[in-house]
């Protein structure tokens, strides 16, 4: 995937920050999330044998760019995994 805007950055962000994130599932293979965005609600998902996301927004699919719904769920799991390592 090539780099993305600084615009998509930033709205990634605030979807984390507004907590418009819900972890829906989470098994050995992959960790599932929605988001609700601006004008609808986004299914997110991380694949951790190939370490991939996908997301079923429309930029995601027409450009294979990582759209701010992952960038969002990026910054969450950033976040648990720190929260985690203050707590070793």
């Amino acid at each position: 995937m090539s780099s993305i805007s600084w615009r998509t950055e930033r709205k990634g962000y605030w979807f984390f920050k507004e907590g418009k994130i819900l972890r829906e599932a989470d098994t050995d293979k992959r960790t599932h999330f929605s988001i609700n965005g601006d004008n609808d609600k986004y299914s997110v998902i991380y694949d951790k044998i190939k370490k991939q996301w996908s997301c079923d927004c429309q930029f995601f699919s027409l450009k294979l760019k990582k759209c701010s719904h992952v960038i969002a769920c990026e910054y969450l799991q950033k976040e648990e995994s720190n929260l985690n390592k203050e707590r070793m």
